[in-house]
């Protein structure tokens, strides 16, 4: 496992198999978990419904080429981490790789330590949230696979796989907000008015969690009539 990063969920879609079968193989020994694919055909709908940290992307795709695969992404997930590794080495690709949501563009061949290094620039940026001047200044982290929070002075809690999912997902929106019915989405729920008010019962309930591992701040605001927002710093891990 690499000291330098955590857990990663990654999709890798790649159409040379050799290449596709090494990637994968050399990432799932360091620990990671890789789903490898050979084309956004085969990614199909998935990438909707898995819950992924980091998608690597070949631009030479059959089918949907790797740009417009990596805008469909960035479209859904704005916050997951892009990597874009191609052969192609022109400028004007390069550019237009970063203008379709890419974090990091690598050229072909590269060495895995290289690939690695951009997985820690992005894993950083993901799974780090930036103070947002309302919250406490203590951080959290919420180690995912025991779904446990964990304060910075030792205080933590054991969350249910629906608080986790409701943090996990506030990280990974847009300015760290999501509507009712995102979050109702997010849990598989349906929304309707009972529904609502079981959703504020259980971010009560998940506020007073938060403060039991150590926040000594706001954790998540209600946005009336629309949604929840976070305002605690909290690293998921």
């Amino acid at each position: 496992m690499d000291s330098s990063i955590t857990t990663l969920r990654i999709v890798l879609v790649e159409d040379h198999h050799q290449l596709r079968e090494l990637i994968a193989t050399a990432l799932t020994a360091r620990g990671h978990h890789v789903t490898a694919l050979e084309s956004a055909e085969d990614l199909g709908e998935t990438y909707l419904t898995l819950q992924s940290d980091l998608f690597i992307l070949d631009l030479n795709l059959p089918g949907e080429d790797g740009l417009s695969l990596t805008a469909r992404i960035r479209e859904v997930y704005p916050s997951v981490g892009i990597i874009i590794a191609t052969a192609r080495t022109e400028s004007m690709d390069r550019t237009s790789g970063y203008e379709t949501g890419a974090d990091i563009y690598l050229t072909k061949p590269f060495e895995l330590p290289e690939l690695i290094a951009a997985m820690t620039a992005v894993a950083r940026r993901c799974q780090t949230v930036p103070d947002r001047g309302s919250g406490s200044g203590s951080l959290l982290r919420l180690h995912r696979r025991t779904f446990v929070l964990e304060g910075a002075d030792g205080g933590f809690a054991d969350l249910s796989a629906d608080e986790a999912a409701i943090l996990d997902g506030l990280v990974r929106a847009p300015a760290f907000q999501l509507e009712y019915w995102q979050i109702f989405e997010l849990l598989g729920l349906s929304f309707d008015e009972n529904a609502k008010r079981n959703l504020e019962v259980r971010i009560v309930r998940l506020r007073k969690k938060m403060a039991r591992a150590g926040l000594d701040g706001e954790s998540i605001k209600v946005m009336r009539n629309w949604g929840y927002r976070l305002v605690a710093q909290l690293r998921i891990e």
